[in-house]
């Protein structure tokens, strides 16, 4: 589980890497104008801290990035 922080709204959302996976599939398909940002592949191989502190910074900026986007931000699932 991942401990991601937004900036914005000061939110604080511990989520596995498969609800990141599942909400930009999601935001993908029913937000087809927006552009989602992109997140890393999972790769079971590395799970170095290193690793693990360099996923969740880029978690966190996927998070940002949609929760400055109005449309995205006002969605249910977000």
């Amino acid at each position: 589980e991942f401990q991601i922080y937004t900036y914005g709204k000061k939110w604080q959302v511990g989520r596995r890497y498969s609800d990141f996976i599942w909400l930009r599939n999601y935001l993908t398909k029913f937000y087809p104008t927006q552009i989602i940002p992109p997140i890393p592949n999972k790769k079971a191989s590395k799970r170095s801290p290193r690793h693990i502190k360099r996923r969740m910074r880029i978690l966190t900026f996927f998070l940002n990035d949609i929760i400055q986007k109005p449309d995205l931000f006002n969605s249910k699932y977000v």
